[in-house]
């Protein structure tokens, strides 16, 4: 294979090896890890205050979030919605690829030191048949023909569930499989890694990335729109998040992580494959979620202006008619009361 311009990144010879001679049963390598998560999520379950909180902290701490939202509303008011969201999900996708690509490249020169170690030992580890059949089983959520017959009934539902602009969320939802697809293929033949043996898996794992990118973002469409209609299931207390929208994300990070275990107990893919499909599925719905909503948001007067003129609109006309009613004394004047000079009247609004 020919040297590529981000091989600097890889590490020196010699990088300490995985040592994977003692670790146990291959089935707790899957119930491990899975029961972990299942942990946390009944936990979040229980008290959706826990996840409010820790969103509240990363906002307080940082204004990243504040900002890319008034971005995108700058962006709305000169481009459009359309034009908008082409944009975000340009510069969301370039993102991406440049975080992913050298990250592959790093990957691949740990094929010796972490991949064929734990590769070997799942091969050599096998659990019997059942637990083998269970796992080809389980697998098939994130394999192209699930989440395309996934896709494509989320679509149908949310044409008529979407309480305005039917087309946008099932739009989003073809879209977002495209741009899932057509990235990651871009991405394995740029990084061009190889495969294991047994399998043509290789880097990033798209059965991982397809588990949170697609079935994620399902998901959050379905709670935009029963949240613009009201139903209870979809709203919190307050200001918190639903309890259901929390079981879901467990659910999804459960069925995440479960997955991931399969392509390595079948040797689908190396295990580095399996950790860039994390980053790359997390990236992706990232980049869904924040160039979807300048399609979703539009006319939405339940969220105030979504632009910026907008809301300077809003904001001085209220003003004005503040200071209009408080000049009038609200319509009850008293007799011989005067008039407010000219210059309070002809103030600039």
């Amino acid at each position: 294979m020919k040297p590529h311009c981000c091989d600097a990144l890889a590490p020196p010879p010699g990088y300490p090896r995985v040592i994977v001679t003692r670790m146990g049963s291959p089935i707790l390598w899957g119930i491990i890890p899975t029961f972990g998560v299942v942990l946390v999520g009944v936990v979040f379950v229980a008290r959706p205050a826990l996840v409010t909180a820790a969103a509240g902290a990363m906002r307080r701490r940082t204004t990243w979030g504040a900002r890319l939202t008034t971005a995108r509303a700058q962006l709305k008011e000169t481009l459009g919605p359309s034009g908008t969201w082409v944009m975000l999900c340009g510069a969301g996708l370039a993102i991406t690829f440049a975080v992913l690509w050298p990250l592959g490249r790093l990957a691949l020169r740990l094929e010796e030191a972490w991949d064929r170690p734990v590769f070997e030992w799942f091969s050599d580890h096998r659990a019997g048949a059942g637990w083998t059949r269970f796992n080809e089983i389980v697998t098939q959520m994130g394999n192209r023909p699930p989440i395309y017959a996934t896709a494509v009934a989320a679509a149908l539902v949310l044409v008529v569930f979407a309480p305005r602009r039917r087309w946008v969320p099932p739009a989003l939802v073809i879209m977002a499989v495209l741009i899932e697809q057509y990235v990651r293929v871009g991405l394995l033949r740029v990084v061009d890694r190889g495969h294991p043996p047994t399998s043509e898996g290789t880097w990033p794992s798209g059965g991982v990335g397809r588990t949170i990118a697609i079935y994620g973002f399902i998901a959050f469409l379905v709670f935009w729109c029963a949240r613009r209609r009201g139903l209870r299931f979809a709203t919190g207390q307050g200001r918190q998040v639903s309890r259901a929208a929390v079981a879901v994300g467990a659910l999804l990070a459960v069925m995440a992580t479960f997955e991931g275990y399969t392509r390595l107990y079948l040797q689908k893919h190396w295990i580095t494959d399996v950790l860039g499909g994390y980053l790359f599925c997390g990236l992706l719905l990232a980049v869904s979620v924040y160039a979807g909503r300048a399609l979703l948001d539009v006319d939405d007067g339940d969220e105030g202006p979504t632009t910026v003129s907008d809301a300077a609109g809003a904001a001085t006309a209220a003003t004005a008619e503040d200071g209009a009613t408080a000049a009038d004394g609200g319509g009850d004047e008293a007799p011989g009361a005067t008039a407010p000079p000219d210059d309070v009247m002809s103030a600039p609004r």
